[in-house]
Parts: structure tokens; C-alpha cells; sequence
């Protein structure tokens, strides 16, 4: 399996290469920097990896949700790729990615993950997940929303670990809510290309590929561009 992943969803920037489960991988915090840096990226790792784009079996994007013009630009760079080059595409959460850097529990055993990333506007993106550890795909367990900390509802079940920035803006809301301790939170993790690959390699005979043009974002804040222009913002 040969792939390229690209994810810019929010202020870190990476491309990385997959091949038979080896990866290279760029990456880089850099907010508002994503499209000067996101082509010599992908040109880097395809080099390092002595690989081109006619030998890939795909491509895997971070589909969001996230800023907005780090999705935007995520999936515009991969249509762009893969219909040049004719490259069958699968979009891979922003969220199942941060849920899929959990470390493992020390029994090894499954983990109840709220992946949470900051939409600004007092909200956050949320996504409970359960992580299996034994190289296998985050599983989400209640539905990816846009909410704020304050209102978000997490049943019965029993959290084991947060990650993501929704916990740094949040951080006081969301510990009490779960009861989890500081230690069991890793409120700088973000989305990563590396991450993308492989949970794309693990799904990818299984899943429902997609056409440059069948290429969606996910921004779960559908006024998303209403709520700019009406604040004077580009």
C-alpha cells in the first residue's frame, strides 16, 4: 500500500508518504501558512520516500473539522492532486486522528477518548471515540458536533483520556465534567499527516473511496462564513 496524506485543519501543517506501513512524514505548527508550505511538503516526503505520484494507490485528506481555511485548503490541495493524477481519495476525521494518538492504557485495555479541538466563538469541536490500542481504527462513539464545553453531554460513559486543543480553551469546564486528571489530558496534540496515513491504510479495502469530485469538508459549523462576513472579516 502506497499512499500520500495531507492534513492542514488547523495550525499544523503536514504531508507524509505510507508505503507497505513506513512513513515519512513533514511537520509543522504554522498558522496561516498552509498554502506556502503544504506543496513543498508533499514534494519532500514523495522525494525522500523515492516515490512519485503516478506509483501512489491513493490519497488520504483530513476532512475536518477544524479552522476553516485550513479544511478548505486540505481538501482543495487534494482534489488538485488526485484528479491530475487520477488518485482515488478517502477523508479521515480531524478528530479520529487525535483520538488515534491516545497512548495506550497500561492493561492495554480499550479507552473511552473525547478528541476536542477549539472552533473559537466560545465552542469546541468534540468527538468521543473508543481506542482499541491493537492497530485498529478509532471508534466514534457519540456523534462529532461543534458545542460548547458547558453544554456538552456525555452519557454515562466513563472518559479515560482528552486530547486536543478544545482542552487548553476549555480546560477547566471539561476536567470537571469528566473527572479525568491533568495527566490523563494532552491539551497541545494536533491532527498529523503521519496519523492520517495509517488510519487510512487500515480502512482503505474496506471503505467507500472517493472521486476528486465526491471530495467533501467537514466543518459541522455550517454559518461558519456568515458569522465572518458579518464580523468584517475576509
Amino acid at each position: 500500500m502506497k499512499l500520500l496524506a495531507i492534513e492542514t485543519c488547523t495550525e499544523a501543517c503536514s504531508a507524509a508518504v505510507y508505503i507497505d506501513g513506513e512513513v515519512v512524514e513533514r511537520y509543522q505548527i504554522a498558522a496561516r501558512q498552509h498554502n506556502e508550505l503544504i506543496l513543498p511538503m508533499v514534494e519532500e516526503v514523495l522525494a525522500e520516500a523515492q516515490i512519485n505520484l503516478s506509483q501512489l494507490d491513493g490519497l488520504a485528506f483530513g476532512c475536518g473539522p477544524g479552522a476553516f481555511t485550513g479544511v478548505r485548503i486540505c481538501v482543495a490541495v487534494s482534489q488538485g492532486i488526485a484528479f491530475a493524477h487520477d488518485l482515488p481519495l478517502l477523508g479521515i476525521s480531524s478528530l479520529a486522528n487525535l483520538a488515534a494518538q491516545a497512548p495506550a492504557s497500561e492493561q492495554g485495555e480499550q479507552q473511552q477518548v473525547l478528541a476536542a479541538i477549539d472552533a473559537r466563538m466560545a465552542e469546541i469541536y468534540a468527538g468521543q471515540y473508543t481506542v482499541m490500542h491493537n492497530n485498529s481504527v478509532p471508534i466514534l462513539f457519540s456523534a462529532e458536533q461543534v458545542i460548547t464545553a458547558e453544554a456538552l453531554d456525555l452519557g454515562a460513559a466513563k472518559l479515560d483520556y482528552g486530547i486536543g486543543t478544545g482542552w487548553q480553551s476549555d480546560a477547566e469546564t471539561l476536567l470537571q465534567k469528566t473527572d479525568l486528571e491533568e495527566a490523563a489530558v494532552d491539551a497541545a496534540a494536533l491532527p498529523r499527516a503521519s496519523v492520517t496515513a495509517r488510519l487510512a491504510a487500515m480502512q482503505w479495502q474496506q471503505a467507500t473511496l472517493l472521486t476528486a469530485e465526491q471530495a467533501q469538508p467537514t466543518y459541522l459549523r455550517n454559518n461558519v462564513v456568515h458569522q465572518k462576513q458579518t464580523k468584517g472579516q475576509p
